[in-house]
């Protein structure tokens, strides 16, 4: 589950829950940049770009 929003301050916010038991990886792709980033297991991250 994930969803992504501009902040006051014009910057990408994206905010990804992990509801499973396993880690899961996934790819977060922004224009031509992206990355692979790993949720642990029932985590919920937030990531600013």
């Amino acid at each position: 589950l994930a969803t992504s929003f501009l902040n006051p301050e014009g910057k990408m916010v994206t905010v990804v829950m992990n509801q499973s038991d396993l880690a899961i990886n996934y790819k977060l792709i922004a224009g031509e940049r992206q990355t692979t980033v790993q949720a642990l297991p029932h985590s919920i991250q937030t990531l600013v770009y």
